[in-house]
């Protein structure tokens, strides 16, 4: 993961006016059942966007960081069907990972469920190691929570930086994501300057804060997926219509040249 590091330098130094919120606060609100929104742009507009957030967000802070590493592992079966189901637009659908974060030394497997309604409902459950599905309790939970009929294997590696906004009532959570990495094997895609913003509420408001601070700054939802974003770029031989335009979309958002 590759940021110039007088950038990262700055990002830090824009978070030091927020207040401190810790992971034992926000544990009795998790938003594990949510409605998220999701926004894409370059991301040197991140600190003009956090000035603008002082007064309303606390920020994550967990052993003094408030820039954490995230390393997710990504499995999919062997006809791509968690991918296929997000590019066809089936309105219920998977997504399972393996999640590692950094910060607090914590590996959680994931599902990650895409509803009819629009919500995403999240299981998870604590597990020792960052590696494929080993144990048969974790084959057994993924079974549990996810309705694919075939066997999964890792696919996709992807790892980010990531700074976590948090409304002082914890209805609202705000996850900024920059530093984007994926890696299939021996290839790699690193979408350079694109950052990925997404609000997280229980009960979608699309009048809360950070709604109108993106809306102030030009920036409007988008809908995006970290996974797809990266099998579509590293497997070039899969179904991959509506991600072209997405591609573009990103290549467009990015390409503007700012100072450090």
């Amino acid at each position: 993961m590759s940021i110039n590091a007088q950038y990262l330098k700055n990002l830090q130094q824009s978070l030091d006016p927020f207040r401190p919120m810790s992971l034992e606060a926000i544990s009795g609100a998790s938003l594990m059942d949510r409605v998220d929104t999701k926004f894409i742009l370059h991301q040197q507009k991140i600190t003009s966007i956090l000035s603008a957030a002082q007064s309303s967000y606390h920020v994550l802070e967990i052993s003094d960081a408030r820039v954490m590493t995230y390393k997710n592992q990504y499995f999919d079966t062997e006809a791509f069907d968690c991918y296929t189901d997000h590019h066809n637009g089936k309105g219920h659908r998977f997504k399972v990972r393996i999640r590692e974060y950094s910060a607090s030394n914590k590996r959680y497997l994931e599902v990650k469920i895409k509803e009819n309604t629009g919500r995403t409902k999240k299981k998870r459950k604590q597990i020792d190691a960052f590696t494929a599905l080993n144990t048969l309790e974790d084959q057994a939970f993924v079974r549990r929570n996810c309705s694919l009929k075939s066997s999964i294997s890792p696919v996709l590696q992807n790892d980010f930086k990531r700074i976590t906004l948090i409304a002082p009532d914890l209805s609202e959570r705000v996850t900024i994501d920059i530093g984007l990495t994926f890696q299939n094997g021996h290839d790699r895609y690193q979408p350079e300057n694109l950052a990925i913003i997404e609000i997280k509420q229980g009960t979608f408001n699309r009048m809360g804060n950070f709604f109108q601070i993106l809306k102030h700054h030009g920036i409007l939802p988008y809908r995006v997926s970290k996974y797809c974003i990266g099998m579509a770029q590293l497997n070039p031989s899969l179904k991959q219509n509506i991600f072209k335009e997405k591609r573009l979309r990103i290549n467009k958002v990015t390409a503007a040249q700012w100072s450090f």
